[in-house]
């Protein structure tokens, strides 16, 4: 039986992959005309074989849709396109090596969130992976100057503020997947054929405006195609992982694809400093898995928020 580890660690090597390709053959696409070809595609890709498997059309709609299901569902499309724009843009502006890992401290992050306005009390595991995170970025930011412009540099640095950002959404974005996936019961299907259709709603209306810059050849057109097909798969595996795996586990394996990506940047991209990099990331990640505990709790909360707004609309009505 394949586990949810499993189907995460397989999602992890696929979007670390797709990362370098993007930054290797895609990289000088218009943003918005980009993620508008490559999730359409990947919609295509993802209801053609599920019909091709005897599984049926996939449909945004399941039983268990209702008014604050969908409000949640909608929430997390949105913040995904959001997610997914940051990230495409901070890889079109930095390395690959550099902008990966910055994309997948989600973690840290929403233990801020939690640390700001929860009141969460950290632990031990979770000090550690923070000071392990601090150092990883640390050293990822090294370049030349004092010893604070490393850190000043991530405030700074436009590819290291989108590719925060990208990890801060991706964050938010994840645990609404896991309520949705856990808590009110929507088939994977559903959640992966609604995020890729809001993705392509989302941007290809606004890429078509830039039409002139569409790939020309028939080589970038089939390249196109296969990035769009391991979107569509790494989506399906992911959204499969966080049925059964809670997201305080599928969280860290897939910011794994960090270390791929900047292993295969140096490799296939030419890109520097991949030794000091590969570090860092290996520290991120490490960081990320001690804290990443606190995906239990941020799930907690929010289980508990929609317990008590279920009950007062119950009541009301």
């Amino acid at each position: 039986m394949v586990t949810g580890i499993t189907l995460a660690g397989c999602s992890m090597l696929l979007t670390g992959g797709y990362l370098v390709a993007f930054k290797r053959y895609f990289a000088d696409y218009p943003a918005l005309l980009y993620l508008g070809l490559v999730e359409g595609g990947a919609l295509c890709w993802y209801v053609a074989i599920g019909w091709g498997l005897g599984r049926g059309l996939p449909t945004l709609v399941s039983p268990s849709l209702d008014i604050m299901t969908a409000a949640i569902l909608l929430g997390v499309v949105v913040t995904t396109v959001a997610a997914a724009v940051a990230s495409i843009s901070a890889l079109k502006l930095g390395d690959v090596s550099y902008v990966a890992p910055l994309s997948e401290l989600a973690p840290p992050i929403v233990l801020g969130i939690e640390l700001l306005f929860l009141g969460v009390r950290l632990s031990i595991l979770q000090i550690v992976g923070l000071i392990v995170v601090t150092a990883g970025v640390y050293l990822l930011n090294i370049d030349t100057g004092g010893l604070f412009d490393p850190l000043v540099r991530v405030v700074r640095h436009r590819p290291a503020q989108l590719a925060l950002a990208s990890a801060a959404l991706i964050g938010i974005a994840d645990v609404g997947k896991r309520i949705v996936l856990s808590e009110l019961a929507v088939p994977p299907q559903t959640l992966v054929a609604a995020t890729l259709a809001g993705l392509t709603i989302g941007t290809l209306p606004l890429g078509l405006r830039r039409w002139e810059a569409r790939p020309r050849t028939i080589r970038s057109w089939t390249g196109l195609l296969g990035m769009a097909l391991i979107l569509a798969v790494a989506e399906h595996l992911t959204a499969l992982a966080l049925t059964t795996t809670p997201a305080s586990v599928i969280s860290p394996i897939l910011s794994g694809q960090a270390i791929v990506a900047v292993v295969l940047g140096g490799s296939l991209l030419g890109e520097t400093a991949v030794g000091r990099r590969t570090i860092a990331t290996v520290l991120t990640a490490a960081g990320i898995g001690l804290i990443a505990v606190t995906w239990l709790l941020a799930v907690g909360f929010v289980r508990w928020f929609l317990h008590i707004a279920k009950t007062r609309f119950e009541h009301a009505r």
